[in-house]
């Protein structure tokens, strides 16, 4: 490394070594020592596999091998047993730099995570448990599903899933009451786990709905899993009995959802075969069912095959609305106070709503479902006890009413899909609901797919308003203009040396690039000017971050960046304008390119004096840090220099 990047290293306020291409420690810096407890005599010319459990030294050599290849720089979460006795972990992030006589050299730029993965280890159970079973949840099971699929399509691996729903669970609820209904399913949920493999994976997936994953295991046998698990359950002590579909895991399957989906499908067959049984699906096949299956129960199974093949959020509706015997049929976006209606398929004059119908939350009867004070299936409206009473069912004329909700692959509600009927339709219930059960996942795909490709839209149209503008400002102000690219790449580099998630790295990307457009409002005087500002000059110059936001906020496509925008030359002390911000308070797109622009301003030549010695720039930066600057930005920034 040339003297002045070992400058860079040595002044860095974040933690960094560096080391031969043997993994023998060369250097670290104080900042390394304090957060291993060890002075730099005791590291300088060990071997890192040494510092290291034994356990990741073979993983650790085969990643420094491929670096060493032409790989890309890495990122790793290191164990390591601090001077004090205590375990801390440690996020290393390693790449190659060059060393004074061209030699090749790891450098490592180390931050101390063990608070944050406790909280986040403690989160992760949190959010990956059903509370009640202790199994995993939904939302877990599907990221098992996403890996298992993986490794069907890349290396020809084998799994099946098994979906379960509990056969008329809802009298156990009505006898015994919730509390003899939740003991029944912390029973069959300890069941279920006594039978698996500990590769396997078993999750609760709603009220009485289990799922089991079964690594390494063909459809026949899961079949036979699930034939095992049904009869244990029948001659168990609580003499219950449950319905399950088996679906494989295949190459073809675009996800999750259409391996839950077609397991579903299965499972549903089985009710309507006579419960207490298990059918196999296929990649969306609905499976066939006996002769005796009642004719109605026959036509919902067609139903689905039909949506299946073809799903779109309108055949949905008009398949619910035409086999379940209802007048209207709808799907709704729930917001934090209202219900909006997005689709709406019948007679929508006589029931007074339509597409874009907004209605306050306390007002309908999915608010109630969802809240546990009504029942999903209500086949006379008027004559519950609750549901009857509400406006609604006067105002609209409702006879009868179903709704399940539509949650998104990550477990979050966006809404629901209903139907509705003026007049009382006898049978209605557990059957329906999951009908519309399996209608609501296919809806939740469609819509997420939608989104999908709404945000490639919004992402395309983003970034040719971006390009417009600055190009508005370097026909005004060349330098305005390179400079801002210029601190572009280097803020990108940054966000992602902090780790930030891909889409925060975009938004700090675009935020660098329009950084500076609030001087599009300023005089070509003040903006060409060749010369330093005085005091007028400095109070228009100081409103530019402002007039930046006031014009990305004019873009709707853009009108996301413009705080950050605004906030872009606050300081973390609150010294900074225009409004005083603080620490966090400022948004992290605005600390990592003040730091950037910083930089870039004090190392580039200006026609009124020539650029800052490197070294003079790094120590305003080590200066800085805390009072002007983000001093984690400022560590990040510094690894990123460090490096090349």
């Amino acid at each position: 490394m040339h003297s002045d990047r070992w400058s860079v290293f040595d002044q860095a306020p974040g933690p960094m070594a560096v080391a031969d291409a043997d993994l023998v420690v060369a250097r670290v810096n104080e900042a390394f020592c304090r957060l291993v407890g060890h002075p730099s005599e005791a590291i300088v010319g060990l071997s890192g596999y040494a510092l290291m459990p034994d356990e990741q030294r073979e993983a650790a050599r085969a990643r420094i091998a491929e670096l060493l290849a032409g790989g890309e720089p890495y990122a790793v979460d290191q164990r390591f047993t601090h001077a004090d006795g205590n375990d801390v972990w440690l996020r290393v992030r390693v790449g190659l730099v060059r060393g004074p006589a061209g030699e090749r050299l790891l450098m490592a730029h180390v931050e101390d995570t063990t608070d944050h993965r406790r909280v986040t280890q403690r989160l992760r159970q949190l959010a990956d448990r059903d509370h009640l079973t202790g199994l995993l949840n939904r939302r877990r099971l599907e990221e098992e599903l996403e890996t298992s699929l993986a490794g069907v399509r890349r290396h020809g691996h084998v799994a099946s899933l098994i979906v379960i729903d509990l056969d008329d669970f809802k009298r156990i609820n009505d006898r015994g009451g919730h509390e003899a209904g939740d003991r029944t399913l912390c029973f069959v949920a300890a069941a279920l786990a006594t039978r698996v493999r500990a590769d396997d994976v078993v999750a609760r997936t709603g009220g009485d709905e289990f799922a089991i994953l079964l690594r390494g295991t063909e459809l026949a046998a899961a079949e036979e899993v699930a034939a095992e698990m049904v009869s244990m359950l029948e001659k168990g002590p609580m003499n219950l009995t449950m319905s399950a579909g088996v679906a494989a895991l295949t190459p073809e399957a675009t996800g999750a959802q259409s391996t839950l989906h077609a397991a579903d499908l299965a499972m549903y067959a089985a009710k309507a075969a006579g419960r207490n049984r298990v059918m196999v699906g296929g990649d969306t096949r609905v499976p066939a069912v006996p002769a005796e299956t009642p004719r109605d129960l026959e036509r919902l199974l067609g139903g689905l095959q039909s949506v299946a093949d073809a799903p779109s959020v309108e055949h949905t509706l008009r398949a619910v609305r035409e086999l379940l015997g209802m007048d209207i049929s709808y799907v709704t976006m729930h917001t934090e106070t209202e219900q909006v209606f997005l689709s709406v398929d019948g007679a929508v004059e006589s029931f007074g709503v339509g597409a874009g119908t907004r209605l306050p939350l306390e007002a309908t009867y999915c608010q109630g479902i969802l809240t546990g004070t009504l029942p999903g299936a209500m086949p006379d409206v008027r004559n519950h006890p609750v549901a009857g009473a509400m406006p609604v069912t006067e105002s609209a004329g409702v006879g009868a009413f179903v709704s399940v909700p539509i949650r998104l692959s990550d477990g979050s509600l966006y809404g629901t899909l209903c139907a509705a009927s003026h007049t009382v339709v006898d049978g209605l219930g557990k059957r329906d609901l999951q009908f519309l059960g399996v209608l609501a996942r296919l809806v939740a795909g469609e819509l997420e797919r939608d989104a999908a490709l709404r945000a490639q839209l919004a992402l395309r149209v983003e970034a040719a308003g971006a390009e417009a503008l600055i190009s508005a400002i370097e026909a005004r102000d060349r330098y305005t203009g390179e400079h801002s690219r210029e601190v572009v790449e280097l803020a990108a580099a940054v966000a992602a040396e902090l780790g930030l998630p891909e889409n925060d790295q975009r938004r700090v990307a675009q935020v660098a690039l329009l950084h500076d457009i609030g001087k599009l409002s300023l005089p070509d005087s003040v903006l060409g000017k060749p010369g330093p500002l005085n005091d007028d000059e400095i109070i228009l110059m100081r409103r530019h971050p402002e007039d930046g936001e006031r014009i990305v906020a004019a873009i709707p496509e853009l009108a996301h960046l413009a705080p950050s925008i605004r906030a872009e030359h606050e300081r973390w002390d609150g010294s900074g304008y225009p409004d005083g911000l603080s620490g966090e308070e400022i948004p992290i797109e605005s600390r990592i390119v003040f730091v950037c622009d910083a930089w870039d301003a004090m190392t580039s030549d200006r026609p009124y004096r020539a650029s800052m010695p490197r070294d003079e720039a790094l120590a305003e930066l080590a200066d800085g840090a805390a009072s002007q600057f983000c001093g984690r930005c400022v560590t990040a920034l510094f690894a990123v220099l460090a490096a090349g």
